[in-house]
């Protein structure tokens, strides 16, 4: 993903109280890239699959750092509960788990890689 993009998130993410890997998973999936023979490549625009029928602002709609940003709102709380809304007409039994799957393996990752470098998660 471009580090604008993840930049995007880690940002939208610190106003809304949302989790950023939760929106790099979204955003991963919905662009096909992850098990893009499963699930992926919307058919809408930008890297969180948003079209006119969302009743989001046009120059959200087509700026993606600002869609990114709104997605982070849509996506706070009850992640399986915001995916089921998010993208209702997907086929829960992929979508659903693969963005849960995703986003505990991106939150590793980057623990892993942050413990490199003599850092450890928070404890809980």
């Amino acid at each position: 993903m471009p580090s604008s993009w993840w930049e995007a998130a880690k940002r939208g993410s610190l106003l809304s109280g949302s989790n950023p890997f939760n929106v790099a998973a979204v955003m991963w999936i919905e662009a096909g890239g992850w098990r893009a023979g499963r699930i992926g490549r919307s058919r809408y625009q930008g890297p969180c699959g948003f079209n006119r029928a969302c009743n989001i602002p046009e120059e959200v709609m087509y700026t993606p750092e600002l869609q990114i940003e709104w997605a982070c709102r849509l996506l706070r709380g009850d992640l399986k509960q915001r995916l089921r809304r998010y993208n209702a007409k997907s086929d829960e039994n992929n979508y659903v788990p693969d963005v849960l799957h995703l986003r505990n393996k991106l939150e590793r990752e980057a623990w892993l890689q942050v413990s490199s470098l003599g850092l450890h998660p928070p404890a809980g």
